[in-house]
């Protein structure tokens, strides 16, 4: 694997600093030229097109272990404003799993041959002790304020952004999706002279509403004073309106963990709002399938139906 340090990212600080005496200008340059700084790696997706990843980039505080995968296009962008970004956030039930997790990357992987830049955040999670609420979600929408605030320097178009997840991830992509600048969900996080809105939103198999599923996984006690109120603005479909993104719902029909009765009853929603949306229903899939044929999705290539979307909606 060949690698080497990103040093023109620091010569581009460098050039944007230049000529700006006051603190606070300085520092913002100072954090921004930590928070980039990392490796860059020539890869091959499984169909055998190259593809440039940044790994363990700092997207959060320098104090936070917390880390981004940034996938780029081997090639130019087919638009003079630069690439269509993509956030895939990855599941694994709110407390565990990782952005370079098989999943996620192959996820990653499928939409970056097509041309799409992406970015795989790692989020805060739950443990034994802590929950990780309100900050998981604080972070997703960081990750999409960190893209427009880097657009520049990794080429992407800042108008073209979307939002997909799996699982718990999936959960993560409707809410940051739903919940758009909502003061409440913004009110945590970095960068918030950008905007955490998104063009569009791939749920896999995620979960629109925890109060109906995942309270007891996404809580310590969902019955204690405060859970009802928690786990309610936690919920997707309670910031769900007219004004919604698209939507893009994969869900297989044998699902033994998240029920496909929740994403029927998403769509009906989604309907009821007007909002724009597919509902791809796999059958015999299971849980944790990947976009390219597998066992646990009865060997269905889902990658053409996700790229569709995503052209309709970024491209």
């Amino acid at each position: 694997m060949r690698s080497r340090n990103v040093i023109w990212v620091s010569i581009l600080f460098f050039l944007f600093i230049s000529g700006c005496n006051d603190k606070k200008k300085r520092a913002q340059f100072d954090e921004m030229r930590l928070i980039t700084k990392s490796t860059v790696s020539v890869e091959t997706t499984a169909d055998g097109n190259r593809y440039y990843l940044y790994k363990d980039v700092s997207y959060l505080s320098l104090d936070r272990p917390e880390k981004m995968d940034i996938y780029i296009p081997f090639g130019k962008p087919d638009k003079d404003s630069g690439f269509a970004a993509v956030i895939a956030i990855h599941g694994g039930g709110w407390r565990e799993g990782h952005k370079s997790r098989l999943i996620n990357r192959t996820c990653a992987e499928a939409i970056v041959e097509k041309g799409y830049a992406v970015f795989c955040p790692d989020y805060l999670l739950n443990t034994n002790d802590k929950m990780a609420w309100p900050v998981n979600i604080y972070d997703c929408k960081t990750a999409v304020r960190y893209v427009r605030k880097v657009s520049r320097f990794y080429n992407i178009d800042p108008q073209r952004i979307g939002v997909m997840g799996n699982s718990a991830g999936g959960h993560l992509a409707l809410l940051a999706g739903f919940s758009g600048d909502n003061k409440k969900l913004d009110s945590g996080g970095l960068y918030k002279d950008h905007s955490s809105q998104v063009k569009c939103i791939v749920n896999i198999y995620g979960v629109p509403d925890v109060r109906e599923w995942g309270s007891d996984a996404f809580v310590k006690d969902p019955s204690s004073k405060g859970s009802g109120e928690i786990l309610a603005l936690a919920s997707p479909v309670t910031h769900l309106s007219k004004d919604s993104p698209p939507v893009l719902t994969i869900h297989g029909d044998k699902d033994a963990l998240v029920p496909l009765k929740l994403s029927k009853d998403l769509a009906k929603q989604l309907s009821a709002n007007n909002v724009e949306h597919e509902f791809v229903v796999v059958r015999g899939g299971a849980h944790a399938f990947t976009l390219y044929p597998d066992i646990l999705n009865s060997l269905t290539d889902l990658r053409s139906h996700v790229i569709k979307f995503l052209d309709k909606h970024l491209k």
